[in-house]
C-alpha cells in the first residue's frame, strides 16, 4: 500500500526520546508490504468497489501480532480502577511506553468517539502515541461510501480548538500501490461476500485462515474455505483470541502478552 503520514502534538523528537520510533517503522513497514485486498465488482449494487476492508484490517492485524502487537485492549483504566469497555484495536508496550491504535475504514462519524478513546488514555496516563489509521479519499472510493478518510481527519484535527485531541497523534492515510493487488476474484474462495466480516458465524476465523494462508505464500487459486474440521477448530481458537479479549490481556496499562499463535495448517 501507500501512504501519507500527518502528526499532530508531537515534538520532532518524541519518537527518539520515547524510544517508540521501531514501533512506528514496524507499522509503516507493514502498511508497504501490504497489498490491496481486492475483489472486482465485490457488490451487485456498487459499481467500482473494488477493495476488501475486512481483508485489510485482517492482514494488519495479524502482521501486527507477529510484532508483538495486542488486540482489542481496553483503552484506558476507569475512575473505579478497571478497565474500560472501550477498545482499541491495536496497543504495544515498548519499554514501558503505550502505544494505541485506531484502524478506521468505516462511517466518518467514528472519528469522534476514537479520538475520545485515545484522550481518555492520555489523560489517565496510559498513552505515550496514538496511531490512526484512515484510507484516503481516493482509496475509500473503492471500499464504500460515507467513510472517514485521511484529509477530512487532518483538516478537523487542524481545525479544532487548542486542547481538543492534544496526545500525541500520527494520522496514516492508506492509499492502493497498483502494483502491490491480491485480486481475491481469482482464489478459490468463490463468493465475495465470505471475504467480508459481516457474513455470519465464523466469518473472523476464514479471514484470518485467508491471510495466514497468503501470508504463507499460498496461490490464490489454491485458497479456499476451509472444511476440515481440525483447520476450523484452530482458525476460531485464534479468532476468539483476536476478538474476543477479555480480561488480563485486555486491561489498560497491563503488560502486552505474546502473540498468539496463527499458523492455522
Amino acid at each position: 500500500m501507500l501512504f501519507q503520514v500527518a502528526c499532530f502534538n508531537l515534538p520532532r523528537d518524541h519518537l527518539a526520546k520515547t524510544g517508540l520510533q521501531p514501533a512506528l517503522d514496524g507499522v509503516l513497514r507493514t502498511l508497504t508490504e501490504m497489498p490491496a485486498h481486492r475483489y472486482p465488482e465485490k457488490s451487485a449494487n456498487q459499481a467500482g468497489k473494488d477493495v476488501l476492508q475486512s481483508m485489510l484490517n485482517a492482514h494488519l492485524r495479524h502482521a501486527l501480532l507477529e510484532q508483538g502487537w495486542d488486540c482489542e485492549v481496553a483503552a484506558f483504566t476507569t475512575r473505579h480502577g478497571t478497565p474500560s469497555r472501550d477498545r482499541c484495536d491495536m496497543g504495544t508496550l515498548v519499554a514501558a511506553r503505550r502505544v494505541l491504535m485506531e484502524v478506521e475504514f468505516g462511517n466518518g462519524a467514528s472519528n469522534e468517539r476514537n479520538f475520545s478513546k485515545f484522550m481518555c488514555a492520555y489523560r489517565t496516563g496510559e498513552l505515550d502515541l496514538a496511531v490512526y489509521i484512515v484510507p484516503t479519499s481516493r482509496m475509500a472510493k473503492r471500499i464504500d461510501s460515507g467513510l472517514t478518510v485521511y484529509e477530512t481527519v487532518c483538516r478537523d484535527l487542524e481545525g479544532y480548538p487548542e486542547g481538543h485531541v492534544s496526545c500525541p497523534l500520527i494520522v496514516i492515510g492508506l492509499d492502493i500501490d497498483e502494483q502491490n493487488t491480491a485480486d481475491w476474484s481469482k482464489s478459490g474462495v468463490g463468493d465475495p461476500s465470505r471475504l467480508t466480516a459481516g457474513n455470519g458465524n465464523g466469518a473472523h476465523a476464514e479471514l484470518f485462515h485467508f491471510i495466514e494462508q497468503y501470508r504463507r505464500g499460498v496461490p490464490l487459486q489454491d485458497i479456499a474455505v476451509p472444511r476440515e474440521p481440525s483447520v476450523l477448530k484452530r482458525a476460531k481458537a485464534v479468532s476468539r483470541q483476536l476478538h474476543g479479549t477479555r480480561g488480563k490481556k485486555a486491561s489498560a496499562g497491563a503488560g502486552m502478552h505474546e502473540a498468539p499463535q496463527l499458523v492455522l495448517l
